[in-house]
């Protein structure tokens, strides 16, 4: 459980048999995950990472210079930043634009130049709904130069999905912070969505002892309609004892809201879902 990649893809009987289930969600996008590859590959960038779908812009990834950065393990550092956004549920339905403005933090940002407009120093990643070659349903793995060096960004167009909106209670336990990751994937892909990742010294506080939310990094998810949604739980207080561990299984719908609990050693934790389709 400890990264956001591993689980088992749908055989070929399974994809077929989810393609003749009609489409009654809509067209969104997710994005799974954004790392540095080469040289900069663990770094910690300043700036933005910024998604426009045609009806809004929403800002996924932002780093000031002044802002600290967080330390991960080796085999953390490879599922890549913390994301924060999105707010809202991407739409896939015409055209949508990742653009990726950032740099190591070595120098003071410059003013925008030609280089900039023709994405030379700026990630862009632009898609055409429209176009026969875009492919639905399939995680996309796709590269682009930034000002700190090259950055992949992982994504889906799915076809047929809903917004989730995500909260995880922590119901028991915990006392004097929570550490640990909780991961989302659906049984679609292989590889799944990290909402909340913090070290043991990190301890993020999720308030009073009892019956407080855990400030998740990210919450609002686009989730394939007709595949189960896993959440993924390994929570331990900062000393290091066991709240919760294991998982949970959402079965998401066009509207409605499902509320479930998991109990581990020293705790209990209750992820609530609310699920949209507009």
């Amino acid at each position: 459980m400890g990264s956001a990649t591993g689980s088992t893809a749908p055989s070929p009987e399974q994809l077929r048999a989810a393609a003749r289930v009609p489409a009654y969600g809509r067209q969104l996008l997710e994005v799974f995950s954004l790392r540095l590859v080469g040289p900069a590959a663990g770094g910690h960038p300043c700036g933005t990472v910024s998604i426009f779908d045609g009806q809004r812009g929403q800002i996924v990834y932002k780093r000031e210079r002044d802002q600290p950065h967080r330390h991960h393990s080796s085999s953390r550092a490879q599922d890549g930043l913390t994301l924060t956004g999105p707010h809202r549920a991407i739409s896939a339905e015409g055209s949508f634009a990742i653009t990726l403005d950032l740099d190591d933090g070595s120098q003071e940002p410059a003013s925008p130049s030609p280089e900039d407009e023709d994405g030379n120093k700026i990630g862009k990643i632009y898609r055409d709904i429209y176009q026969p070659s875009v492919e639905y349903d399939k995680i996309i793995s796709q590269t682009v130069d930034t000002r700190c060096g090259p950055a992949e960004v992982t994504y889906a167009v799915l076809s047929n999905a809903v917004e989730g909106a995500v909260e995880v209670k922590l119901v028991d336990g915990g006392d004097g912070g929570v550490c640990g990751r909780i991961i989302a994937r659906s049984r679609l892909f292989t590889v799944g969505t990290v909402l909340f990742d913090c070290e043991p010294d990190e301890g993020a506080s999720a308030g009073e002892p009892t019956s407080t939310m855990i400030p998740l990094a990210r919450s609002v998810l686009a989730v394939p309609l007709v595949w189960p949604l896993t959440v993924e739980a390994d929570l331990r207080s900062s000393s290091g004892d066991e709240i919760a561990k294991g998982c949970l299984e959402f079965y998401p719908e066009l509207e409605g809201e499902h509320t479930k609990r998991l109990t581990g050693w020293n705790g209990d934790i209750e992820v609530k879902i609310k699920w949209w389709d507009h």
